[in-house]
């Protein structure tokens, strides 16, 4: 039935979103497409590393690589798509650098330094969020990230002093990993064994949980040699001639993504400079203290992976103007659709993932079946809506055996913590992601 032309399905970013409605489009889509249309659609993959990262796993893999071994949190991105057979999905290992609006095209930089672009026919942005250092996020190909958590395995075994900087799950997730790991499950801030401080911004630790479970955490962090510090900004930072935890802070542009866009994607950056004449690491506070670490680590927040889109597609904070209730991105014009943490729609998280995906692709699915005018289409088919129903949900572990969390406002006794994500931050899911069982159904 196909009449020689192609559709690109253009998908950017290829870790959760990306993959996932890459998996979905095929398993579900694609068999009604082909059953309407003359044309050939295929799935086009955009993304600068060869590897997709499990950085869920992070907080353990970066002090703990026997339990959690480095390479155990990476797998190919093509690897699940050898089971849709040749044909069906393109991938480019590059840099997306611009879109070309008017002509529907999307620019790119090979990983081996020369120019592709494509055409698409519909575009999926799901380029996510990054953080301000690759163990927790992919910074380029993955093997930065993976040096990273090798060198953090390394310098941890002799560390002393640990700054980590951010009261979120990802913060308070690592400063119980690695106070376990170095001053045990059952330590105090008086006869710990290294220093480890969490700077908190706020008034409270994982501000997105009840204030009652932000204190538990903290007494729970106190008991593995943890202490937390509220209300306290840094300024600046500088870093140890040794210390590779992060590259180049928030107050670049997005190497990773294209030169910066119209939006702020800086906004609330820590300024950080070199200090070769040392290996200690020096966090200048906003108050005027200091702090010296062996190790620090900055884990406060996250920039949205958008620089090189249209100004006008983006918010004041650099994520893409979603409608909330369809998830397309109605400025872009036609076809154009946002799925995961890099659209202003979402909260972050791979439950709010999981319930936008289908959302996104059933309406993708309606106006890509709508625009085929060889029949088979209902004018006028009813949107599916998006809605927001997560509520107080965040499973936080401070350890292997201990933790905070809610579910749907539900909250779960520490057992429940530790037996849901703590004992291997969910890694069983990582072969889900890349072979895209998780959505087996639509």
């Amino acid at each position: 039935m196909n009449d020689g032309s192609v559709r690109n399905i253009v998908i950017i970013g290829a870790a959760w979103a990306g993959q996932g409605a890459a998996h979905y489009f095929i398993r579900h889509v694609l068999p009604s497409l082909k059953s309407t249309s003359k044309s050939l659609y295929q799935v086009v993959l955009i993304d600068p590393s060869s590897h997709f990262y499990y950085k869920t796993a992070a907080p353990r893999g970066l002090v703990d690589a026997k339990s959690m071994p480095t390479a155990s949190l990476f797998s190919p991105i093509t690897e699940g798509f050898k089971q849709y057979g040749v044909n069906t999905v393109t991938f480019h290992q590059g840099t997306v650098t611009s879109i070309n609006k008017a002509d529907n095209i999307v620019n790119f930089k090979l990983e081996g330094g020369s120019t592709g672009e494509v055409r698409y026919y519909a575009l999926i942005i799901a380029s996510g969020t990054r953080t301000p250092t690759p163990l927790t996020s992919l910074h380029g190909q993955h093997t930065t990230s993976i040096k990273a958590l090798e060198s953090m395995n390394e310098r941890l075994r002799t560390a002393k002093e640990i700054v980590i900087t951010g009261g979120g799950p990802v913060g308070v997730e690592t400063a119980g990993e690695i106070g376990e790991k170095l001053n045990g499950a059952n330590s105090s801030l008086t006869s710990r064994k290294a220093k480890i401080t969490l700077i908190a911004g706020g008034k409270s630790i994982v501000p997105a949980l009840r204030p009652s479970l932000g204190l538990k955490a903290e007494k729970l962090l106190n008991k593995v040699g943890v202490e937390v510090i509220y209300n306290t900004k840094v300024a600046s930072v500088e870093l140890g001639g040794a210390d590779t935890s992060t590259e180049k802070g928030f107050d670049t542009t997005d190497d990773n993504y294209g030169p910066t866009g119209g939006a702020t994607q800086a906004s609330g950056g820590v300024k950080t400079s070199r200090n070769q004449s040392s290996d200690k690491t020096i966090v200048h506070l906003a108050d005027g203290k200091t702090l010296t670490a062996d190790v620090y680590i900055p884990a406060t927040g996250v920039v949205p992976n958008t620089s090189f889109l249209p100004a006008e597609w983006l918010d004041n904070a650099g994520y893409v103007k979603a409608n909330p209730t369809t998830l397309r991105v109605d400025v872009a014009g036609p076809r154009v659709y946002v799925i995961g943490d890099a659209g202003n729609y979402s909260r972050g998280g791979i439950l709010m993932l999981q319930a936008a995906l289908p959302v996104a692709m059933t309406n993708i699915w309606n106006d890509l079946v709508h625009a085929n005018k060889e029949g088979g289409a209902k004018v006028g088919a009813k949107d599916r809506t998006f809605k927001d129903g997560t509520g107080e949900t965040h499973i936080v572990p401070i350890g292997k055996s201990a933790g905070v969390g809610a579910v749907y406002g539900w909250k779960l006794p520490g057992m429940m913590v530790k037996m849901i994500k703590g004992k291997d931050y969910w890694i069983g899911q990582k072969s889900k992601v890349i072979m895209g069982t998780q959505w087996s159904k639509p």
